[in-house]
């Protein structure tokens, strides 16, 4: 549809702005190499905030995705891959799951959560049994079609005329709602760094620093700045992004309500009504929602 295609290319302009956020696919693959510094821990702890959120609205694979990013600025916490562990199960890939414990157990070693090292344990034996299972109906679908013995799949179902846009607007509103979120606590993180940056350098002047102030907490306070900077600019954008495709969701769901007759039924014989296209833009310095009117 025009509209999520229109909200995959916004999300592809705000994914650009900072590229770190690219690390996070590889991270449950690569040993822990890295001491964090005083910018990652900001950074994956508001990350670590932004897939709770998405975890409490059902968007599973966003939060492991901001979970895998966490752990790509902060590798030296491998509890990290337990969130995404469990989150797995609510999906029911059990082998992803297994495979996420996996890497908490290697990074851990010994000290690793005995809970954990049974439920590993468990969680195999499981899918073992699945695999069994699996092969065994597979034979046996196989021995029936050899004997001739199939069965007629039913027809589909035929989508009812007029029966309006479904549950994509929801979808579109609730991704667009966990944008704006992740962007608020990018937000935060932005003006947390900016502030503690202007308590050295006043008005963000290095100049005006306290006589006998060392050069060297100077060009941390710059960088400091520019990181807090920058992340206001990313989270900026990425709310503002959220809030307009939440938005349109619901306009595209209240103004797209397919025609009824008196008992409550979709009339398919009923002219098409006038209908809202509903568009997200966004652009250096500019972000919302375009519309228009058609019949």
């Amino acid at each position: 549809m025009p509209v999520l295609r229109s909200l995959a290319l916004s999300l592809v302009l705000v994914t650009a702005a900072d590229a770190a956020y690219a690390q996070g696919a590889s991270s449950q693959s690569q040993p822990c190499a890295k001491a964090p510094t005083q910018a990652d821990l900001d950074a994956a702890k508001g990350l670590h905030q932004a897939a709770k959120q998405y975890l409490a609205k059902a968007l599973y694979e966003r939060a492991i995705q901001s979970w895998l990013d966490a752990a790509a600025f902060d590798c030296t916490k491998p509890e990290v891959f337990i969130n995404i562990g469990g989150t797995y199960e609510r999906m029911g890939d059990t082998n992803k799951a297994i495979a996420s414990y996996q890497t908490y157990l290697d990074r851990k070693g010994a000290a690793a959560d005995p809970d954990t090292v049974e439920k590993v344990k468990n969680l195999k034996a499981l899918a073992a049994k699945n695999r069994q299972k699996a092969e065994n109906d597979a034979a046996s679908s196989s021995s029936n079609q050899a004997s001739g013995s199939s069965e007629v799949p039913p027809p589909p179902e035929q989508p009812e005329t007029g029966a309006g846009p479904g549950a994509w607007p929801w979808v579109l509103t609730g991704t667009g709602g966990a944008i704006a979120v992740t962007g608020a606590i990018l937000l935060g993180v932005g003006a947390s760094k900016v502030s503690s940056a202007e308590a050295l350098c006043p008005d963000r002047n290095c100049g005006a620093a306290p006589a006998g102030t060392p050069p060297e907490d100077l060009r941390a306070a710059q960088e400091k700045g520019n990181s807090g900077l920058t992340f206001e600019r990313v989270g900026g954008t990425m709310a503002g992004v959220g809030l307009a495709a939440a938005g349109g969701g619901l306009l595209w769901h209240f103004l797209s309500a397919p025609t009824k007759t008196e008992d409550g039924t979709v009339d398919p014989t009923a002219p098409p009504s006038a209908k809202w296209n509903l568009t997200p833009a966004v652009g250096w310095g500019y972000y919302g929602v375009s519309s228009k009117l058609t019949f």
